[in-house]
Protein backbone atom coordinates (compact mmCIF):
# COMPACT_ATOMS: atom_id res chain seq x y z
CA UNK A 1 0.00 0.00 0.00
CA UNK A 2 1.12 3.36 -0.88
CA UNK A 3 1.60 6.55 1.22
CA UNK A 4 1.44 10.35 0.49
CA UNK A 5 4.15 11.87 2.01
CA UNK A 6 3.11 15.27 2.18
CA UNK A 7 5.58 16.59 0.07
CA UNK A 8 5.50 20.62 -0.29
CA UNK A 9 5.33 20.71 -4.25
CA UNK A 10 5.74 24.14 -4.35
CA UNK A 11 8.67 23.98 -1.89
CA UNK A 12 9.97 21.76 -4.00
CA UNK A 13 9.67 23.68 -7.13
CA UNK A 14 10.96 26.92 -5.20
CA UNK A 15 14.30 25.03 -4.36
CA UNK A 16 14.65 23.73 -7.55
CA UNK A 17 14.38 26.83 -9.17
CA UNK A 18 16.98 28.41 -7.01
CA UNK A 19 19.42 25.87 -7.71
CA UNK A 20 18.96 26.28 -10.99
CA UNK A 21 19.62 29.90 -10.81
CA UNK A 22 22.47 29.34 -8.99
CA UNK A 23 24.18 26.98 -11.72
CA UNK A 24 23.33 30.21 -13.83
CA UNK A 25 24.76 32.42 -11.92
CA UNK A 26 28.43 30.04 -11.37
CA UNK A 27 28.48 29.37 -14.94
CA UNK A 28 27.98 26.14 -14.18
CA UNK A 29 26.98 23.28 -17.35
CA UNK A 30 25.75 26.37 -19.40
CA UNK A 31 24.69 25.36 -23.10
CA UNK A 32 23.52 28.04 -24.47
CA UNK A 33 25.31 31.52 -24.94
CA UNK A 34 22.81 35.15 -25.41
CA UNK A 35 24.75 37.95 -27.00
CA UNK A 36 23.72 41.46 -27.03
CA UNK A 37 26.86 43.23 -27.97
CA UNK A 38 29.75 43.04 -26.48
CA UNK A 39 27.78 41.30 -23.68
CA UNK A 40 27.11 37.65 -23.37
CA UNK A 41 24.43 35.81 -20.99
CA UNK A 42 25.66 32.11 -20.47
CA UNK A 43 22.38 30.33 -20.12
CA UNK A 44 20.54 26.85 -20.06
CA UNK A 45 18.88 25.61 -23.12
CA UNK A 46 16.68 23.65 -21.41
CA UNK A 47 15.16 26.65 -18.81
CA UNK A 48 15.23 29.24 -22.02
CA UNK A 49 12.83 26.80 -23.81
CA UNK A 50 10.94 26.06 -20.83
CA UNK A 51 10.47 29.79 -20.20
CA UNK A 52 9.99 31.27 -23.59
CA UNK A 53 7.90 30.25 -26.60
CA UNK A 54 10.72 32.25 -28.66
CA UNK A 55 13.52 30.20 -27.47
CA UNK A 56 11.64 26.90 -27.31
CA UNK A 57 10.48 27.62 -31.02
CA UNK A 58 14.12 28.42 -32.11
CA UNK A 59 15.43 25.58 -29.97
CA UNK A 60 13.27 22.84 -31.59
CA UNK A 61 15.19 22.79 -34.44
CA UNK A 62 18.38 22.20 -36.41
CA UNK A 63 19.71 25.66 -37.26
CA UNK A 64 22.65 27.81 -36.76
CA UNK A 65 21.40 28.60 -32.89
CA UNK A 66 21.37 25.24 -32.26
CA UNK A 67 24.19 23.79 -33.57
CA UNK A 68 26.56 26.75 -32.58
CA UNK A 69 24.93 27.64 -28.54
CA UNK A 70 24.60 30.71 -29.42
CA UNK A 71 22.01 33.32 -30.08
CA UNK A 72 22.97 36.50 -31.47
CA UNK A 73 20.13 39.31 -30.82
CA UNK A 74 20.21 41.84 -32.36
CA UNK A 75 18.82 45.81 -31.78
CA UNK A 76 17.66 45.20 -27.96
CA UNK A 77 18.58 46.85 -24.58
CA UNK A 78 21.25 44.71 -23.01
CA UNK A 79 19.31 45.47 -19.49
CA UNK A 80 16.06 44.08 -20.85
CA UNK A 81 17.58 41.36 -22.08
CA UNK A 82 19.15 40.57 -18.35
CA UNK A 83 15.71 41.62 -16.67
CA UNK A 84 14.24 38.74 -18.81
CA UNK A 85 16.46 36.10 -18.49
CA UNK A 86 16.80 36.93 -14.85
CA UNK A 87 12.71 36.42 -14.57
CA UNK A 88 12.65 33.22 -16.21
CA UNK A 89 15.12 31.75 -14.05
CA UNK A 90 13.29 33.38 -10.75
CA UNK A 91 10.22 34.80 -11.53
CA UNK A 92 10.99 37.82 -10.43
CA UNK A 93 11.62 41.32 -12.14
CA UNK A 94 11.85 45.37 -11.88
CA UNK A 95 10.70 47.88 -14.19
CA UNK A 96 11.30 51.64 -14.00
CA UNK A 97 8.63 54.01 -16.20
CA UNK A 98 12.07 55.14 -18.30
CA UNK A 99 12.97 51.60 -18.91
CA UNK A 100 9.29 50.06 -19.89
CA UNK A 101 9.70 50.44 -24.05
CA UNK A 102 12.79 49.06 -23.54
CA UNK A 103 11.91 46.01 -21.41
CA UNK A 104 8.34 45.27 -23.08
CA UNK A 105 10.13 45.11 -26.64
CA UNK A 106 12.41 42.19 -25.40
CA UNK A 107 9.43 40.74 -23.64
CA UNK A 108 7.47 40.76 -26.79
CA UNK A 109 10.38 39.47 -28.41
CA UNK A 110 10.86 36.71 -26.18
CA UNK A 111 7.59 35.71 -26.04
CA UNK A 112 7.11 35.81 -22.46
CA UNK A 113 3.37 36.41 -22.14
CA UNK A 114 2.77 36.76 -18.00
CA UNK A 115 5.99 39.55 -17.90
CA UNK A 116 4.12 41.52 -20.88
CA UNK A 117 0.66 41.50 -18.79
CA UNK A 118 2.69 42.74 -15.28
CA UNK A 119 4.53 45.46 -17.57
CA UNK A 120 0.88 46.41 -19.21
CA UNK A 121 -0.33 46.90 -15.39
CA UNK A 122 2.19 49.07 -14.58
CA UNK A 123 2.29 51.36 -17.47
CA UNK A 124 -1.89 51.75 -16.74
CA UNK A 125 -1.20 52.37 -12.83
CA UNK A 126 1.59 55.28 -14.26
CA UNK A 127 -0.92 56.40 -16.96
CA UNK A 128 -2.08 59.87 -17.31
CA UNK A 129 -2.91 62.78 -19.82
CA UNK A 130 0.56 63.13 -21.14
CA UNK A 131 2.00 59.44 -20.54
CA UNK A 132 -1.07 58.62 -22.11
CA UNK A 133 0.40 58.96 -25.91
CA UNK A 134 3.45 57.00 -24.99
CA UNK A 135 1.49 54.25 -23.66
CA UNK A 136 -0.80 53.97 -26.85
CA UNK A 137 2.53 54.36 -28.99
CA UNK A 138 3.81 51.13 -27.26
CA UNK A 139 0.20 48.89 -27.36
CA UNK A 140 0.13 49.52 -30.95
CA UNK A 141 3.88 48.50 -31.63
CA UNK A 142 3.22 45.86 -29.92
CA UNK A 143 -0.12 44.53 -30.90
CA UNK A 144 -0.73 44.13 -27.05
CA UNK A 145 -4.67 43.82 -26.94
CA UNK A 146 -4.07 44.49 -22.96
CA UNK A 147 -2.64 47.84 -23.19
CA UNK A 148 -4.71 49.43 -25.94
CA UNK A 149 -7.70 48.66 -23.62
CA UNK A 150 -6.02 50.01 -20.84
CA UNK A 151 -5.43 53.57 -23.09
CA UNK A 152 -8.77 53.28 -24.94
CA UNK A 153 -10.48 53.41 -21.30
CA UNK A 154 -8.26 55.75 -20.11
CA UNK A 155 -8.87 58.11 -23.17
CA UNK A 156 -12.71 57.60 -23.40
CA UNK A 157 -13.00 58.76 -19.36
CA UNK A 158 -10.23 61.37 -19.56
CA UNK A 159 -10.89 62.78 -23.41
CA UNK A 160 -11.21 66.31 -21.69
CA UNK A 161 -7.46 66.21 -20.31
CA UNK A 162 -5.65 64.74 -23.07
CA UNK A 163 -7.32 67.45 -25.69
CA UNK A 164 -4.83 69.69 -23.81
CA UNK A 165 -1.98 67.60 -24.91
CA UNK A 166 -0.54 68.83 -28.37
CA UNK A 167 -0.65 65.20 -29.04
CA UNK A 168 -4.12 65.18 -29.20
CA UNK A 169 -4.27 67.10 -32.62
CA UNK A 170 -1.90 64.35 -34.21
CA UNK A 171 -4.27 61.50 -32.94
CA UNK A 172 -5.43 59.44 -36.17
CA UNK A 173 -8.92 59.64 -37.74
CA UNK A 174 -10.41 56.00 -36.87
CA UNK A 175 -9.48 56.89 -32.68
CA UNK A 176 -11.03 60.24 -32.98
CA UNK A 177 -14.17 58.83 -34.34
CA UNK A 178 -13.99 55.95 -31.33
CA UNK A 179 -13.63 58.52 -28.64
CA UNK A 180 -16.86 60.60 -30.26
CA UNK A 181 -18.83 57.51 -30.65
CA UNK A 182 -18.33 55.21 -27.69
CA UNK A 183 -21.20 55.75 -24.95
CA UNK A 184 -19.74 57.38 -22.06
CA UNK A 185 -21.78 58.87 -19.44
CA UNK A 186 -18.64 61.48 -18.57
CA UNK A 187 -19.31 63.39 -21.71
CA UNK A 188 -22.28 64.94 -23.18
CA UNK A 189 -22.62 65.20 -26.99
CA UNK A 190 -21.64 68.43 -26.91
CA UNK A 191 -18.25 67.88 -25.04
CA UNK A 192 -17.97 65.31 -27.91
CA UNK A 193 -18.82 67.70 -30.53
CA UNK A 194 -15.87 70.37 -29.45
CA UNK A 195 -13.62 67.79 -28.99
CA UNK A 196 -14.19 66.51 -32.57
CA UNK A 197 -14.06 70.52 -34.05
CA UNK A 198 -10.73 70.90 -31.70
CA UNK A 199 -9.08 68.04 -33.75
CA UNK A 200 -10.72 68.75 -37.41
CA UNK A 201 -8.95 72.34 -36.79
CA UNK A 202 -5.79 71.55 -35.83
CA UNK A 203 -5.42 70.69 -39.98
CA UNK A 204 -8.60 72.08 -40.83
CA UNK A 205 -7.45 72.01 -44.82
CA UNK A 206 -6.86 68.02 -44.62
CA UNK A 207 -9.60 67.30 -42.56
CA UNK A 208 -12.65 69.56 -43.30
CA UNK A 209 -13.87 67.22 -45.90
CA UNK A 210 -14.32 64.58 -43.10
CA UNK A 211 -16.43 66.86 -40.72
CA UNK A 212 -19.92 66.31 -41.40
CA UNK A 213 -19.24 62.20 -42.04
CA UNK A 214 -17.44 62.33 -38.43
CA UNK A 215 -20.04 64.66 -37.13
CA UNK A 216 -22.89 62.42 -37.76
CA UNK A 217 -21.25 59.59 -35.70
CA UNK A 218 -22.24 61.26 -32.84
CA UNK A 219 -25.90 61.44 -30.91
CA UNK A 220 -26.91 63.82 -33.30
CA UNK A 221 -30.37 64.55 -31.58
CA UNK A 222 -28.79 64.86 -28.00
CA UNK A 223 -26.58 67.33 -29.18
CA UNK A 224 -28.31 70.52 -27.49
CA UNK A 225 -30.05 73.03 -29.43
CA UNK A 226 -28.25 75.87 -27.58
CA UNK A 227 -25.01 74.88 -28.47
CA UNK A 228 -26.57 73.96 -31.97
CA UNK A 229 -27.19 77.99 -32.53
CA UNK A 230 -23.76 79.04 -31.18
CA UNK A 231 -22.32 77.07 -33.53
CA UNK A 232 -24.56 78.55 -36.54
CA UNK A 233 -23.76 81.46 -35.03
CA UNK A 234 -19.86 81.38 -34.49
CA UNK A 235 -17.94 78.66 -36.03
CA UNK A 236 -17.19 78.83 -39.39
CA UNK A 237 -16.29 74.91 -40.44
CA UNK A 238 -20.63 74.90 -39.48
CA UNK A 239 -21.82 77.63 -41.20
CA UNK A 240 -19.96 76.93 -44.12
CA UNK A 241 -20.89 74.12 -45.34
CA UNK A 242 -24.52 73.46 -46.41
CA UNK A 243 -24.34 69.77 -45.45
CA UNK A 244 -23.50 70.84 -42.20
CA UNK A 245 -26.40 73.08 -41.67
CA UNK A 246 -28.78 71.32 -43.57
CA UNK A 247 -28.16 68.35 -40.47
CA UNK A 248 -28.49 70.78 -37.59
CA UNK A 249 -31.89 71.91 -39.43
CA UNK A 250 -33.08 68.88 -38.40
CA UNK A 251 -31.66 68.53 -34.77
CA UNK A 252 -33.02 71.89 -34.13
CA UNK A 253 -36.49 71.54 -32.13
CA UNK A 254 -36.66 75.19 -30.71
CA UNK A 255 -35.28 78.74 -30.45
CA UNK A 256 -32.94 79.26 -27.51
CA UNK A 257 -29.99 81.73 -26.66
CA UNK A 258 -26.63 80.55 -28.03
CA UNK A 259 -24.13 78.93 -25.99
CA UNK A 260 -20.66 77.49 -26.39
CA UNK A 261 -19.68 73.98 -25.26
CA UNK A 262 -16.69 72.80 -23.48
CA UNK A 263 -14.72 69.62 -23.03
CA UNK A 264 -14.86 69.43 -19.48
CA UNK A 265 -11.65 68.50 -17.87
CA UNK A 266 -12.44 65.85 -14.89
CA UNK A 267 -10.92 65.77 -11.74
CA UNK A 268 -7.72 64.01 -11.36
CA UNK A 269 -9.18 60.40 -10.66
CA UNK A 270 -8.64 58.89 -7.28
CA UNK A 271 -6.22 55.97 -7.92
CA UNK A 272 -3.92 53.03 -6.17
CA UNK A 273 -5.80 54.88 -3.10
CA UNK A 274 -7.25 53.52 -0.21
CA UNK A 275 -10.96 54.60 0.78
CA UNK A 276 -11.36 54.71 4.70
CA UNK A 277 -14.33 55.42 6.85
CA UNK A 278 -13.28 57.51 9.85
CA UNK A 279 -16.24 57.25 13.18
CA UNK A 280 -13.98 60.23 14.88
CA UNK A 281 -14.11 63.06 11.85
CA UNK A 282 -17.37 61.48 10.40
CA UNK A 283 -15.85 61.75 7.00
CA UNK A 284 -14.69 59.26 3.78
CA UNK A 285 -10.92 59.84 3.48
CA UNK A 286 -8.78 58.65 0.99
CA UNK A 287 -4.76 57.28 1.47
CA UNK A 288 -2.09 57.30 -0.94
CA UNK A 289 0.38 54.88 0.45
CA UNK A 290 3.07 55.74 -2.61
CA UNK A 291 2.69 59.65 -1.27
CA UNK A 292 2.34 58.47 2.46
CA UNK A 293 -0.54 61.13 1.72
CA UNK A 294 -4.20 61.19 3.60
CA UNK A 295 -7.02 63.59 2.11
CA UNK A 296 -10.96 63.86 3.18
CA UNK A 297 -13.20 62.77 0.13
CA UNK A 298 -16.43 63.91 1.57
CA UNK A 299 -18.33 64.38 5.16
CA UNK A 300 -19.99 61.64 6.57
CA UNK A 301 -23.98 62.03 8.69
CA UNK A 302 -22.94 60.23 11.93
CA UNK A 303 -25.64 57.69 11.58
CA UNK A 304 -23.40 56.13 8.57
CA UNK A 305 -20.14 55.45 10.31
CA UNK A 306 -21.81 53.53 13.27
CA UNK A 307 -22.57 50.03 13.55
CA UNK A 308 -21.46 47.37 11.54
CA UNK A 309 -20.80 47.86 8.09
CA UNK A 310 -18.72 47.03 5.15
CA UNK A 311 -18.44 48.55 1.01
CA UNK A 312 -17.46 47.58 -2.74
CA UNK A 313 -15.91 49.48 -5.65
CA UNK A 314 -18.10 48.86 -8.61
CA UNK A 315 -16.81 51.11 -11.58
CA UNK A 316 -17.05 55.10 -10.14
CA UNK A 317 -19.36 54.10 -7.09
CA UNK A 318 -18.04 52.97 -3.88
CA UNK A 319 -21.30 51.28 -2.26
CA UNK A 320 -21.55 51.53 1.42
CA UNK A 321 -23.45 48.41 2.94
CA UNK A 322 -24.76 48.39 6.60
CA UNK A 323 -25.90 45.83 9.06
CA UNK A 324 -29.37 48.01 9.67
CA UNK A 325 -30.07 46.89 5.83
CA UNK A 326 -29.42 50.41 4.67
CA UNK A 327 -27.42 50.75 1.21
CA UNK A 328 -25.83 54.23 -0.35
CA UNK A 329 -23.54 54.77 -2.86
CA UNK A 330 -21.24 58.04 -4.09
CA UNK A 331 -19.75 58.53 -7.25
CA UNK A 332 -15.59 58.71 -6.22
CA UNK A 333 -15.24 60.05 -9.53
CA UNK A 334 -16.52 63.40 -9.07
CA UNK A 335 -15.67 65.86 -6.43
CA UNK A 336 -18.98 67.29 -5.91
CA UNK A 337 -20.76 63.76 -6.13
CA UNK A 338 -23.28 63.10 -2.76
CA UNK A 339 -24.88 59.19 -1.73
CA UNK A 340 -27.55 58.42 -3.05
CA UNK A 341 -29.87 56.01 -1.19
CA UNK A 342 -30.45 52.51 -2.97
CA UNK A 343 -32.57 49.83 -2.06
CA UNK A 344 -32.54 48.27 1.40
CA UNK A 345 -31.15 44.56 2.07
CA UNK A 346 -33.69 41.67 1.77
CA UNK A 347 -32.12 40.06 4.36
CA UNK A 348 -30.42 40.83 8.15
CA UNK A 349 -27.54 39.31 7.52
CA UNK A 350 -26.25 40.23 11.53
CA UNK A 351 -23.03 41.13 13.00
CA UNK A 352 -20.66 40.25 10.35
CA UNK A 353 -21.74 41.54 7.01
CA UNK A 354 -19.51 40.20 3.66
CA UNK A 355 -19.89 41.69 -0.01
CA UNK A 356 -17.98 41.46 -2.75
CA UNK A 357 -18.19 42.23 -7.00
CA UNK A 358 -18.48 39.59 -9.01
CA UNK A 359 -19.03 40.45 -13.10
CA UNK A 360 -20.02 43.93 -12.65
CA UNK A 361 -22.84 42.82 -9.58
CA UNK A 362 -23.03 43.34 -6.38
CA UNK A 363 -23.12 40.49 -3.70
CA UNK A 364 -24.13 40.86 0.35
CA UNK A 365 -24.12 38.09 2.50
CA UNK A 366 -24.21 37.02 6.07
CA UNK A 367 -26.54 35.00 8.27
CA UNK A 368 -29.45 34.75 5.75
CA UNK A 369 -29.36 34.21 1.79
CA UNK A 370 -26.58 35.90 -0.12
CA UNK A 371 -28.30 38.04 -2.97
CA UNK A 372 -27.41 40.74 -5.34
CA UNK A 373 -28.63 43.94 -6.72
CA UNK A 374 -30.39 44.25 -9.52
CA UNK A 375 -29.32 47.87 -10.84
CA UNK A 376 -32.38 48.23 -13.61
CA UNK A 377 -35.05 47.34 -11.06
CA UNK A 378 -33.54 49.37 -7.90
CA UNK A 379 -33.94 46.25 -5.61
CA UNK A 380 -31.93 42.97 -4.58
CA UNK A 381 -32.69 39.67 -5.05
CA UNK A 382 -32.71 36.49 -2.88
CA UNK A 383 -30.04 33.83 -4.49
CA UNK A 384 -29.60 31.36 -1.76
CA UNK A 385 -30.88 30.28 1.54
CA UNK A 386 -28.25 29.22 4.76
CA UNK A 387 -28.17 25.43 4.33
CA UNK A 388 -24.60 26.03 2.94
CA UNK A 389 -23.72 29.22 3.55
CA UNK A 390 -22.80 29.69 7.57
CA UNK A 391 -22.18 32.60 9.31
CA UNK A 392 -18.62 34.78 9.69
CA UNK A 393 -17.22 33.47 6.14
CA UNK A 394 -15.80 36.06 3.94
CA UNK A 395 -17.39 36.33 0.05
CA UNK A 396 -14.89 37.34 -2.81
CA UNK A 397 -15.24 37.28 -6.42
CA UNK A 398 -13.00 35.77 -8.72
CA UNK A 399 -12.99 35.05 -12.60
CA UNK A 400 -15.93 32.55 -12.55
CA UNK A 401 -16.79 31.97 -9.20
CA UNK A 402 -18.15 33.24 -5.65
CA UNK A 403 -15.78 32.26 -3.13
CA UNK A 404 -16.76 31.37 0.06
CA UNK A 405 -14.03 31.26 3.38
CA UNK A 406 -14.07 30.20 6.68
CA UNK A 407 -17.05 30.85 8.93
CA UNK A 408 -18.52 29.79 12.17
CA UNK A 409 -21.10 27.09 12.20
CA UNK A 410 -21.07 23.14 11.79
CA UNK A 411 -18.96 22.99 9.31
CA UNK A 412 -15.13 23.14 9.61
CA UNK A 413 -13.66 26.69 9.82
CA UNK A 414 -10.48 25.70 7.31
CA UNK A 415 -14.10 25.30 5.18
CA UNK A 416 -13.63 26.94 1.49
CA UNK A 417 -17.01 26.62 -1.42
CA UNK A 418 -17.20 28.24 -4.56
CA UNK A 419 -20.98 29.36 -5.87
CA UNK A 420 -21.14 29.29 -9.97
CA UNK A 421 -23.68 32.14 -11.02
CA UNK A 422 -24.14 30.26 -14.36
CA UNK A 423 -25.46 27.23 -12.89
CA UNK A 424 -26.38 28.43 -9.33
CA UNK A 425 -24.69 25.38 -7.78
CA UNK A 426 -21.99 25.31 -4.79
CA UNK A 427 -19.20 23.49 -4.90
CA UNK A 428 -16.97 22.63 -2.12
CA UNK A 429 -12.79 22.81 -3.14
CA UNK A 430 -9.70 22.18 -0.98
CA UNK A 431 -9.97 24.18 2.31
CA UNK A 432 -7.50 26.51 3.92
CA UNK A 433 -4.63 25.31 5.36
CA UNK A 434 -5.43 27.45 8.13
CA UNK A 435 -8.92 27.54 10.52
CA UNK A 436 -10.56 30.57 10.65
CA UNK A 437 -13.44 33.18 10.53
CA UNK A 438 -13.88 36.08 9.58
CA UNK A 439 -10.39 36.01 7.37
CA UNK A 440 -9.76 39.18 5.31
CA UNK A 441 -9.76 37.64 1.44
CA UNK A 442 -8.47 39.48 -1.21
CA UNK A 443 -8.01 38.10 -5.40
CA UNK A 444 -4.43 39.64 -7.48
CA UNK A 445 -4.43 37.77 -10.99
CA UNK A 446 -5.08 33.83 -10.61
CA UNK A 447 -4.83 33.80 -6.82
CA UNK A 448 -6.73 34.39 -3.96
CA UNK A 449 -4.84 35.63 -0.68
CA UNK A 450 -6.30 35.58 2.79
CA UNK A 451 -5.00 36.34 5.23
CA UNK A 452 -5.86 36.90 9.50
CA UNK A 453 -9.29 35.89 11.37
CA UNK A 454 -10.35 34.67 14.43
CA UNK A 455 -9.68 31.45 16.02
CA UNK A 456 -9.49 31.39 19.57
CA UNK A 457 -8.22 34.56 19.28
CA UNK A 458 -6.97 37.02 16.18
CA UNK A 459 -4.08 35.29 14.31
CA UNK A 460 -1.39 36.41 12.09
CA UNK A 461 -1.97 33.31 9.23
CA UNK A 462 -1.64 34.35 5.35
CA UNK A 463 -1.88 31.80 2.66
CA UNK A 464 -2.37 31.95 -0.88
CA UNK A 465 -4.89 30.00 -3.39
CA UNK A 466 -3.71 29.37 -6.84
CA UNK A 467 -7.17 29.97 -8.93
CA UNK A 468 -6.13 27.42 -11.61
CA UNK A 469 -4.50 24.43 -9.51
CA UNK A 470 -6.84 25.00 -6.86
CA UNK A 471 -4.56 24.45 -4.08
CA UNK A 472 -3.22 26.60 -1.38
CA UNK A 473 0.50 27.96 -0.10
CA UNK A 474 1.20 29.29 3.57
CA UNK A 475 2.90 32.88 3.30
CA UNK A 476 4.73 34.85 5.99
CA UNK A 477 2.55 35.88 8.90
CA UNK A 478 1.38 39.55 9.21
CA UNK A 479 3.28 41.41 11.84
CA UNK A 480 -0.14 42.39 14.13
CA UNK A 481 -2.80 39.96 14.73
CA UNK A 482 -6.23 41.07 12.95
CA UNK A 483 -9.77 39.95 12.59
CA UNK A 484 -12.76 41.67 10.89
CA UNK A 485 -10.52 44.15 8.85
CA UNK A 486 -10.12 44.65 4.96
CA UNK A 487 -6.98 43.23 2.59
CA UNK A 488 -6.98 45.51 -0.36
CA UNK A 489 -4.90 45.05 -3.72
CA UNK A 490 -3.10 48.44 -5.08
CA UNK A 491 -0.46 47.74 -7.63
CA UNK A 492 1.31 44.48 -6.71
CA UNK A 493 0.87 44.93 -2.90
CA UNK A 494 -1.79 43.38 -0.37
CA UNK A 495 -2.68 46.02 2.56
CA UNK A 496 -4.00 44.91 5.53
CA UNK A 497 -5.74 47.69 7.07
CA UNK A 498 -7.33 48.36 11.13
CA UNK A 499 -8.80 45.65 12.62
CA UNK A 500 -10.84 45.25 15.67
CA UNK A 501 -9.04 46.09 19.09
CA UNK A 502 -6.06 45.01 17.97
CA UNK A 503 -4.26 47.13 15.21
CA UNK A 504 -7.40 49.39 14.55
CA UNK A 505 -5.70 51.83 13.04
CA UNK A 506 -2.93 49.96 11.96
CA UNK A 507 -1.80 49.59 7.86
CA UNK A 508 0.78 46.66 6.97
CA UNK A 509 0.93 45.99 3.18
CA UNK A 510 2.29 42.43 1.86
CA UNK A 511 4.90 42.77 -1.36
CA UNK A 512 3.73 40.25 -3.69
CA UNK A 513 7.43 40.23 -5.38
CA UNK A 514 9.24 39.81 -2.46
CA UNK A 515 6.45 38.00 -0.37
CA UNK A 516 6.95 39.72 2.93
CA UNK A 517 4.77 41.86 5.15
CA UNK A 518 6.43 45.87 5.74
CA UNK A 519 4.89 48.04 8.07
CA UNK A 520 2.99 51.30 6.42
CA UNK A 521 1.66 53.72 8.65
CA UNK A 522 -0.56 54.31 11.86
CA UNK A 523 -2.72 57.20 11.36
CA UNK A 524 -3.37 59.12 14.90
CA UNK A 525 -6.37 60.77 15.35
CA UNK A 526 -8.89 58.68 13.64
CA UNK A 527 -11.01 55.70 14.29
CA UNK A 528 -10.56 53.55 10.78
CA UNK A 529 -13.80 51.02 9.87
CA UNK A 530 -12.09 48.65 8.74
CA UNK A 531 -14.54 46.24 7.80
CA UNK A 532 -15.72 49.09 4.70
CA UNK A 533 -12.25 49.72 3.75
CA UNK A 534 -11.45 49.54 -0.25
CA UNK A 535 -9.19 50.02 -3.04
CA UNK A 536 -10.04 52.72 -5.16
CA UNK A 537 -8.66 52.28 -8.44
CA UNK A 538 -11.50 54.90 -10.71
CA UNK A 539 -10.40 54.57 -14.29
CA UNK A 540 -8.83 51.62 -14.32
Amino acid sequence: MEFDLGIDENEHKNIMMTKLDDLRIKKRHSDLTIKVGSEEFLVHKNMMSAGSDYFHAMLSHDNLETNTGIVDMQDVDVESVKICIDYIYTGKASITLEKSEQLLRVATLMQLSVLCEKIAEFLKAHINSKSFFNIKQLATLFDNANLETICDNYAVSNMGAILLENEFKLLDMDYILFLISTKNQSYSEDSKLAALLIWIKADVENRRENFVSMLQQLNQHNISSNYIRYLTENESLCFESAECMKLFVTIMVSESTSIPASVPQHSTPIRNALAVFDKSSSTLRTYKPAENKWAEFCKLEADRVTGNFTSVLLHDYLYLIKQDRKVYRINMNKEDSSWDELASLIGNHGGFITATVHNGVVYVGGENAIEQYSYRRNEWIELLKDDVVRTQYTLIGSLDHIYCLGGHSKVSLKNVTKYCTETGIWSSVNPMRFARRTPAVAVYADSLYAAGGYNEGRVTHAECFDLKTQTWVTLKPMAIPRTCFRLCVIGSELFAVGGEETGTNSIEKFNLSEKTWHHVTNPTGMDIRSMATESVRIND
